[in-house]
């Protein structure tokens, strides 16, 4: 099962014509959503850069997260989990597809971006609970 900001290597072979698979980092469980990671910019897909030194799954160059073009896949797409982003990381995520321009992507981005918000909030108050032993 997957959960969020948790790193895939997802098989793409139905999505991307050229690709078997690729990084996704999972943005929804209820919607079963990923954005694709990248290692080139492309400037179509509104990406946010992350830093590959940050995540030893991400071998080499930085990684770019295309954060207008959401995929649903399914649990037996899944390869192998990777790794996690971490939370600032998955905060400049949010950002980044609340920047998204096109209307209908925002339309299907509105529930996705709450999810997102509400795991964020969550990270912070269970974060706060361990670092005083209430958890």
């Amino acid at each position: 099962m997957a959960a969020i900001s948790d790193v895939y290597i997802i098989n793409v072979t139905d999505k991307i014509e050229y690709r078997k698979t690729k990084h996704c980092v999972c943005i929804s469980v209820s919607k079963n959503k990923g954005l694709l990671i990248n290692t080139k910019n492309r400037g179509i897909y509104n990406e946010l850069e992350i830093n590959s030194e940050t995540y030893s799954f991400l071998n080499g160059t930085n990684r770019f997260v295309a954060c207008a073009l959401p995929i649903e896949f399914k649990d037996n797409e899944i390869v192998k989990k990777e790794g996690s982003l971490n939370h600032a990381d998955m905060l400049r995520i949010v950002e980044k597809l609340k920047s998204v321009k096109t209307k209908q992507i925002l339309i299907q981005l509105k529930d996705i971006i709450a999810e997102l918000e509400s795991w964020l909030t969550n990270y912070n108050e269970n974060k706060l609970a361990d670092a005083f032993g209430k958890r």
